[in-house]
């Protein structure tokens, strides 16, 4: 309660550094698919056996209708999405550390997001990703490219949209992101206590 989901946790039986269970899976509940999150034993990675039946399934919710995964809603034999979690910003600079809200192993609350929860993006469309199954941690990524101008290998804010990109905030707005975003802008709100001050609309 008064937090926002861990971006991913990592599983000790994984191999090192490999990422595991999804922001997308711990919001199950919330998205009327509570049966589904039971059904997954989050003490076993999610490609185990147990789990398989879970991961391949295709959930709507996580779609974009004009992605080109809107179709088979899969990402190889996995359930897939067009979303991913805000870990941070890499566009003031290269090595910067995660400053956003989709954390791994760490669930931010609330009362830490300082710049405002209607200031700082929690999810954006990452529709070229080439590996985005919803129930896999890999979905979660710093922004470092102005929005649809990623190379295709980097997982960041891109959209199969002219113009821009959809991203929700923490206060539970969805708004349509600009591609013409300055990059002060689009840095400050991908991190949750930067204390930059942003006037006006997005």
């Amino acid at each position: 309660q008064g937090s926002l989901p861990p971006g991913g946790i990592e599983l000790i039986i994984s191999k090192p550094g490999g990422r595991q269970y999804a922001w997308n899976a711990f919001i199950l509940p919330f998205l009327e698919q509570r049966a589904l999150y039971e059904s997954i034993d989050f003490s076993l990675p999610y490609y185990h056996e147990t789990n398989l039946p879970a991961a391949k399934t295709p959930l709507p919710v996580f779609i974009c209708p004009s992605s080109p995964r809107a179709v088979t809603r899969l990402s190889g034999a996995l359930g897939a999405t067009d979303y991913g979690g805000i870990y941070g910003e890499r566009i003031t600079g290269p090595n910067n550390p995660p400053k956003g809200v989709m954390l791994y192993d760490r669930a931010i609350n609330f009362a830490d997001i300082r710049d405002g929860t209607s200031f700082t993006l929690a999810v954006a469309e990452d529709t070229e990703h080439g590996a985005p199954q919803w129930i896999s941690a890999l979905n979660v990524f710093d922004q470092a490219y102005a929005i649809n101008a990623a190379p295709a290998i980097e997982n960041d804010i891109t959209s199969r949209h002219p113009g821009g990109a959809n991203g929700a905030f923490c206060d539970g707005s969805a708004r349509f992101l600009a591609d013409t975003m300055d990059l002060e802008i689009l840095a400050a709100i991908c991190t949750r206590a930067g204390g930059e001050i942003i006037s006006g609309g997005l």
